[in-house]
């Protein structure tokens, strides 16, 4: 899905020179399951779209320079959720753009 996922990152963030990510993480199906009667699907490709452009809406690029730092609070981005109670299972979803420099 990397070019897919390039290209609506470039519709979306108005920016052409976006590449697509070259690795896939072993992601290589995107599924969807019905949570009642846990009933699976493959997504389409308009799904998938529609993910990534909802995805890419509410993204923040920025142009990473030599020496750049990022700090990220880890318990509010990556472990942040409701009370916590109950079982729990984690699904990845995350798309991967590179940002060349022009």
């Amino acid at each position: 899905m990397g070019e897919m996922a390039a290209e609506v990152a470039r519709e979306v963030l108005d920016r052409d020179n976006l590449q697509p990510d070259p690795y896939l993480y072993g992601v290589t199906s995107f599924t969807l399951r019905n949570k009642e009667t846990g009933a699976e699907r493959e997504m389409t490709m308009d799904e998938r779209r529609r993910l990534m452009k909802a995805l890419y809406k509410s993204s923040e690029l920025c142009a990473w320079r030599k020496n750049d730092i990022l700090l990220l609070d880890n318990v509010s981005v990556a472990h942040g959720r409701m009370d916590g109670r109950g079982p729990r299972k984690i699904n990845f979803c995350g798309p991967c753009v590179c940002v060349c420099a022009s």
